[in-house]
């Protein structure tokens, strides 16, 4: 009895260890900020992207990195760590060492075998020039073969396109008999008939069809109506308005939250329209002064043009992310509005 009540307070306490680590993960994941940073250049046509975020002190760290240089395609590259490791390299090194490993131990059985039994080892790496020969001689003739192969596939082609053209020649001259034309013409009378007769047998069919798509219309009519009284009555109601409102306010204070602390560099950019140009820059003015005079955003009224780099900062937590989400879905009037467009989609499917 004593042990089976040591063994239940061990495992316990294990059990409450377990319990504090998740809980303590699970704060770590809450109240630990999470930082990002992404640089950008571009200067010709070199284009160069880094984006980072770090978690904990760079205990976890994911990366994406974009390049392109030239006429070449642009090259995107992805890369996590976990304390200062990638378990991507991790595998790769250990493959690469086994490798290593074997290519020693082999050297090693080649000495050891070379200094007790010379004989033995002068026969076994005659054996090996012989296998070495003897595949370089088979992958000779299996590239014979493939070219064989090859060559016996073009000829088919060639012959199939010569078969296909005399087909055509002999066609063409067909074409040009007197019994040919004459088999036309006929044709074109019966399908002439067949079209007569299909348009009497419509014309006689269009009342009865007037009738039918008139009361369809008015049917769809109904419906249109019915559904857009629906819509009407969905819009004008407080509790979708009040939604709405809370939303909005939520995402505006969420993207306080995670917009950037900081931003430097200098941008000049240039569209095909100079009135375009200037209204870009028009909403951009309403964010750079914010960040002062460390981000430059130069408009260029006479050409094309994208160039200059860019770094920014920032970070979020995510308890506000989570704050705010719930927030969201444990309002009456977000589940309504949400609840009705969610019907009215599987209504329409």
């Amino acid at each position: 009895m004593g042990i089976l009540l040591t063994c239940l307070i061990l495992l316990g306490k294990i059990l409450l260890v377990l319990l504090a680590v998740i809980l303590l993960i699970l704060l770590l994941l809450l109240f630990a900020p999470f930082r990002y940073q992404v640089h950008g250049t571009k200067d010709g046509d070199q284009v160069d992207g880094l984006a980072t975020v770090t978690w904990l002190f760079h205990f976890f760290s994911f990366s994406y990195l974009i390049h392109k240089e030239g006429e070449e395609e642009l090259k995107k590259e992805t890369d996590l760590r976990i304390l200062g490791l990638s378990p991507r390299n991790i595998k790769k090194e250990r493959a690469q060492r086994k490798k290593e490993k074997q290519k020693e131990d082999k050297k090693k059985r080649i000495g050891r075998l070379k200094k007790q039994d010379p004989d033995k080892y002068r026969q076994l790496k005659a054996e090996a020039l012989a296998q070495r020969e003897a595949r370089a001689q088979e992958r000779q003739k299996e590239a014979e073969a493939e070219a064989r192969r090859r060559e016996a596939e073009r000829l088919e082609e060639q012959a199939a396109e010569e078969r296909a053209e005399r087909k055509k020649l002999i066609l063409k001259h067909r074409k040009r008999r007197i019994s040919y034309w004459l088999r036309g013409i006929l044709k074109g009378l019966v399908r002439l008939a067949q079209g007569a007769l299909t348009v009497l047998l419509h014309l006689s069919q269009l009342p009865a069809l007037i009738s039918q798509k008139a009361a369809a219309f008015f049917m769809g009519l109904g419906k249109t109506a019915a559904k857009a009284g629906l819509w009407i009555n969905f819009l004008t109601d407080s509790r979708v308005w009040a939604a709405t409102g809370l939303t909005i306010k939520d995402v505006g204070k969420l993207l306080r939250h995670v917009k950037p602390k900081s931003l430097k560099g200098q941008v000049t950019y240039g569209l095909e329209d100079p009135a375009a140009t200037g209204q870009v820059l028009a909403a951009a003015s309403a964010i750079c002064p914010v960040y002062g005079p460390d981000f430059l955003l130069n408009p260029d009224f006479t050409q094309k043009c994208l160039e200059g780099k860019a770094d920014l900062t920032g970070s979020f937590r995510l308890w506000y992310i989570v704050y705010i989400l719930l927030g969201l879905l444990l309002n009456r009037n977000v589940r309504y509005t949400v609840k009705f467009l969610k019907n009215r989609r599987e209504e329409e499917d």
